[in-house]
């Protein structure tokens, strides 16, 4: 299997989750792919195959993903940020969230993501999002 695959699903695993809407919780999210934040946090450790550097982006399993989801939540305004280094703040903000929330780590990475993104860049006069 080339890596293009496993990037096209998660891909596609991101998108699906972004188009259920806003509202999604953890008991009312059906996830689409089996990755949890634990194994998604494995493939973003900068020792691995693809990992994340501090300092750069690169399309990898890892950003794939996490680039998905952002981009739809960015859309959907569940976070704010404009800057030109937007995808590096963006993974490096998710990749330190999920280390930091080690609890989480069964449940599906595009639910840390939104939270988050949502606690780290919120948009003006937003709800803050809770995560079951």
């Amino acid at each position: 299997m080339t890596l293009h695959k496993p990037i096209i699903r998660l891909l596609m695993a991101a998108m699906l989750f972004s188009f259920g809407g806003a509202a999604a919780q953890a008991q009312d999210y059906a996830h689409v792919s089996s990755l949890t934040n634990r194994e998604l946090l494995r493939l973003c450790r900068s020792d691995a195959p693809g990992g994340v550097s501090a300092r750069s982006v690169s399309l990898t399993p890892c950003t794939t993903y996490i680039l998905g989801v952002a981009d739809q939540l960015s859309i959907d305004k569940q976070f704010c940020l404009s800057s030109p280094d937007y995808a590096l703040k963006v993974i490096n903000e998710v990749t330190g969230y999920l280390r930091r929330h080690e609890e989480l780590g069964a449940q599906p990475p595009a639910l840390a993501i939104r939270k988050a993104l949502s606690e780290a860049f919120p948009c003006e006069g937003a709800q803050p999002i809770t995560q079951d």
